[in-house]
């Protein structure tokens, strides 16, 4: 322990005090030297713009930006490019592409709405006549017309079908094979209905058309929901969100590639 002359001053009228010296070995470190924090963003399709907008020509700050801070800016023009992809509903900008350091990634999606996937419509679900009965109550508000709704459940909850099937085999001395067999189900349920639901995830409510297909095996009965209204809108929305937004880049930074995939 080094040995200093420490000037102590009392307050009036004190004459004895109490002083804790404490010393420990710990030397004091440089800070360690990390790596820049890589920018990768996902929001709805519109993330994509909105980022460039602000960054495209910001100053870039060369203790953390080295690489894009000889041309000034942060986001080098000339190494980045903007990658579509229709069938899974996004766009992803890349900037500064061939550096491993600096690269920044911005995923702009377009999802479909929560109450569209409830439905499950063209999903490839599958209900059970009950099941379905209760969702439908649930969900009545969706509905256009109530009283189609109330129906619609009462007749699920007291699903009635009649199957009727006809087999026709027959080989002739020929080698003439006639196989047939046909199943004919005719049930309760009507053949559409019409709901108000929003396709995608922010955007207005749709009017559409779903019919039930009913797949009977026995007694098992299980009920699927299509409907050919929505397909349409879901390809024509997710076009016209896609193209405005691509319109839009173009307009504002047209030297960027735009690569369709």
């Amino acid at each position: 322990m080094n040995t200093e002359k420490l000037n102590i001053n009392f307050a009036e009228g004190e004459a004895v005090k109490e002083l804790i010296i404490r010393e420990t070995n710990h030397v004091n470190e440089p800070l360690p030297i990390l790596e820049p924090k890589k920018v990768c963003i996902e929001g709805t399709i519109s993330a994509p713009f909105a980022f460039l907008q602000k960054r495209w020509d910001a100053p870039a700050q060369s203790a953390t930006v080295p690489e894009a801070s000889a041309s000034g800016i942060q986001i080098d023009h000339t190494r980045t490019h903007i990658v579509v992809d229709r069938d899974n509903l996004k766009m992803m900008l890349v900037c500064n592409e061939t550096d491993e350091r600096n690269i920044m990634t911005v995923t702009g999606k377009i999802e479909l709405s929560r109450q569209f996937k409830a439905f499950g419509v063209n999903m490839d679900v599958q209900f059970m006549p009950e099941d379905l009965a209760n969702f439908f109550r649930i969900n009545r508000s969706y509905f256009k017309d109530r009283a189609e709704n109330m129906a619609l459940v009462s007749n699920l909850k007291a699903f009635r079908a009649k199957i009727e099937t006809e087999v026709e085999r027959e080989k002739k001395d020929n080698g003439s094979v006639t196989d047939v067999y046909k199943k004919v189900v005719n049930s309760n349920l009507p053949a559409s209905f019409k709901v108000c639901i929003p396709i995608y995830k922010g955007a207005a409510p749709e009017e559409i058309e779903i019919e039930v297909i009913a797949t009977v095996n026995g007694r098992d009965v299980a009920l699927e929901l299509i409907s050919p209204d929505a397909a349409s809108i879901v390809e024509e929305v997710r076009d016209r969100l896609i193209d405005e937004q691509i319109k839009l880049i173009k307009d504002f930074a047209p030297e960027i590639p735009i690569i369709e995939v």
